[in-house]
C-alpha cells in the first residue's frame, strides 16, 4: 500500500493539512524546527500507531488541544484498491484507530496495511548506541515477512514481565514462577528462531553490499545469552543473579546484533562515515529481503538526509531507494541540493513547510 491523501489535524505545530501526496516522490522542505519532520511523524503514527521520535502522545497533540486526528487514503498499486484509515490520539480518551470504516483491535493492523521504514537521524547513531536499536532494525523485516513474529514477541514481552514482578516482589520459585518462566522459554524460542532464520539471508545480503562499499565487516546475531545453553538453561543457571537484581539479565530482550572488523569493534575503528555508509547498506539490505519475502515493496522516508551524507553518497543513496521503494518521503532544508539528485523523469510532488503550514509548490 502507499498513501494517496494525507489529512493532519493539531499535530504537533501543524494545526490542519490536507495534502495530495505523490505516489512516487515527495520532497518536504523548510527551515529547523518548521513541522517538516512531523508530516513523516504522521505517516508514522498512520502506519505504526505511534511516532518514531516519541512514545508519549502529549508531545504530539498540538497546544493548547485535548487530541489530534490523522487520517490517509492507501491505493494499492497493483489492484488500484482504496482503504481509508484514521487514528485519533486523546489526551484522556488514549487511541482509536480506524481501517476502512472499522475499529481496529491493534497497532499490527496498520502496520501490515502500510510497511514504513523511517532513515533518520537517530539512525546513524545504530552502531554506537544500545542493543535495542540495532534489534529494532532486524525485528521491523522479521515482523513483516513473519506472520507467526508479531504473536511470539508479544508473549514473550508479557511473560517476561510477569516474571520481572514476581522477582522484584521475592517471589522466587514456586508454580507461578515456573510458569512465567515456562512462557518465556516457548515464545522467546520461536522469536529467536525466527529472528536467526531472517538474520542469516540478510548477513549474505550484507556481506555483499559491505564489500562493494569497501568495508570490511563481520556481522554476527548475539541470540541475548550466552552460547552454547538453551534459553531454559541459561534462565536456571543466572537465577540466583536474577534473584538479586530483580530482574531478567538473559533473554531474546538482550539480543543484539555485533559488528566486527579486523581491527576490533565497528564502534571503535570506524569513521563517522564508515559508520554512516555501513549503516546505509544495513536498511538497503533490511529493505530487498522485505521485496523478496512479500513481492512488494515498502514506503520509505529519509529524515534531512543531505545533513548526514555527502553529495555522492546521497545520490547513490536515492538511486537506490527509488528503485526499491513504492513511495518515497524526502525531507531537507535545501530543496536544491536534493532535487538536482533526482531523476528528471520521475514523479515528484515538493511540499514547503513553515511555522506548521504546509503548502504545495509547482515544480
Amino acid at each position: 500500500m502507499i498513501l494517496d491523501r494525507l489529512v493532519v489535524q493539531n499535530f504537533r505545530n501543524i494545526e490542519s493539512a490536507d495534502l495530495k501526496v505523490n505516489p512516487q516522490a515527495n520532497v518536504i522542505y523548510g527551515a529547523n524546527g518548521s513541522g517538516k519532520t512531523s508530516v513523516l511523524e504522521a505517516i508514522s503514527l498512520l502506519a505504526h500507531g505511534k511516532s518514531f521520535r516519541s512514545h508519549l502522545s502529549t508531545p504530539l497533540v498540538k497546544h493548547g488541544q485535548s487530541s489530534t486526528v490523522l487520517f490517509s487514503t492507501l491505493i494499492d498499486p497493483v489492484t488500484g484498491t482504496a482503504i481509508p484509515v484514521g487514528i485519533e490520539k486523546h489526551l484522556r480518551k488514549g487511541t482509536n484507530i480506524r481501517i476502512n470504516k472499522s475499529n481496529a483491535k491493534s497497532t499490527s493492523e496498520l502496520a501490515r496495511l502500510l510497511p514504513f521504514l523511517v532513515v533518520d537521524g537517530a539512525a546513524f547513531t545504530v552502531i554506537d548506541g544500545a542493543s535495542k536499536y540495532r534489534r529494532k532494525i532486524l525485528d521491523w523485516l522479521v515482523f513483516h515477512v513473519e506472520p507467526r513474529f508479531h504473536r511470539a514477541w508479544l508473549g514473550y514481552q508479557t511473560a517476561l514481565k510477569q516474571r520481572n514482578a514476581l522477582l522484584r516482589r521475592g517471589i522466587l520459585s514456586g508454580h507461578e514462577f515456573d510458569i512465567w518462566g515456562q512462557q518465556c522459554v516457548e515464545y522467546g524460542d520461536l522469536v529467536t528462531h525466527l529472528r536467526m532464520q531472517w538474520f542469516s539471508r540478510l548477513q549474505a545480503e550484507l556481506e555483499g553490499l559491505w564489500a562493494d562499499l569497501g568495508l570490511s565487516i563481520n556481522l554476527s546475531f548475539h541470540k541475548g545469552w550466552k552460547e552454547p545453553l538453551s534459553l531454559n538453561d541459561a534462565f536456571i543457571e543466572y537465577h540466583e543473579g536474577d534473584c538479586q537484581r530483580q530482574t531478567t539479565r538473559n533473554g531474546p530482550h538482550r539480543a543484539d546484533l555485533l559488528l566486527n572488523c579486523d581491527e576490533g569493534k565497528v564502534a571503535e575503528v570506524f569513521s563517522r562515515g564508515q559508520k554512516k555508509t555501513a549503516i546505509l547498506a544495513l536498511y538497503l539490505a533490511v529493505v530487498s529481503q522485505f521485496i523478496k519475502a512479500n513481492n512488494s515493496k515498502p514506503v520509505i522516508a529519509l529524515d534531512d538526509l543531505p545533513a548526514e551524507l555527502d553529495k555522492n553518497h546521497i545520490q547513490s543513496v536515492l538511486a537506490v531507494l527509488l528503485e526499491r521503494a513504492h513511495q518515497v518521503f524526502i525531507t531537507t532544508i535545501n530543496k536544491e541540493q536534493v532535487l538536482e539528485l533526482l531523476p528528471a523523469d520521475i514523479q515528484l510532488s515538493v511540499f514547503h513547510v513553515e511555522h506548521g503550514r504546509i503548502t504545495q509548490e509547482s515544480i
